[in-house]
């Protein structure tokens, strides 16, 4: 490797220890405040091989459906997992449409009508969500018909490269409100590279504690907010 190469490649780890700082800092004040967005451990979601998983089984590394494109499925990698933790209580909303359910944590963000998002407790009866179709050939839209809440045990928050992910058949984003997806995407993009460059890098810095948060978000809780 040549020295212009190393250092750029220093640069890239330095930038990536930065956004990890930041976006931890972010999620640790989010887990403090109102606990971190997440789905429950029986959502499910589609692997490439079109077998549904839960969310309790869902690995590092698996691709899952994310979205669609002129007719065809689209797969994106789970490269993280920012919350896996399955004896957590926390709050969930279910968006009920005719045909499909949701569960959520109240500031998950998910798609709704011209397909933006918005925090799962800003939905509304009478909204759409985007859901798979029959063929399972696109996106089409179906209309909330009610809303619940409860407190379920389990949560996990798997991040994909593409930032979406259709869960139970419905189209969600990764992301939640205290870094909304346009904002936390771009932020991610360090971590994205650096799971393609170093997988085996990236899933070690992706090790749980007993909290269920990776070990570098618990560090930054422990060490630098308290």
């Amino acid at each position: 490797m040549s020295d212009r190469s190393l250092e750029e490649r220093v640069r890239r780890l330095e930038l990536e220890e930065v956004v990890r700082k930041e976006v931890a800092k972010q999620l640790a004040e989010k887990a403090k405040s109102e606990g971190s967005g997440c789905f429950p451990p029986s959502s499910t979601v589609q692997l490439e091989d079109r077998t549904h998983v839960t969310m309790a089984d869902l690995h590092l590394g698996q691709k899952v459906l994310s979205s669609f494109s002129n007719g065809e499925a689209k797969y994106s990698t789970v490269y993280f997992i920012a919350h896996q933790d399955d004896k957590c209580s926390a709050k969930y909303i279910s968006i009920r449409t005719s045909g499909h359910t949701i569960k959520l944590t109240p500031d998950h963000h998910i798609y709704i009508n011209n397909l933006h998002t918005v925090p799962a407790r800003d939905v509304k009866v009478g909204d759409t969500v985007m859901v798979v179709s029959k063929n399972n050939s696109c996106l089409e839209q179906e209309i909330v018909t009610e809303l619940s809440r409860s407190i379920d045990v389990g949560i996990y928050a798997p991040i994909t490269m593409s930032g979406t992910i259709i869960v139970n058949s419905v189209l969600a984003s990764c992301y939640v409100d205290v870094v909304p997806p346009q904002i936390a995407h771009p932020l991610l993009w360090p971590a994205r590279q650096l799971y393609q460059l170093a997988p085996s890098l990236s899933s070690a810095t992706n090790s749980h504690g007993k909290d269920g948060m990776p070990i570098w978000v618990k560090w930054f809780m422990d060490n630098i907010l308290n």
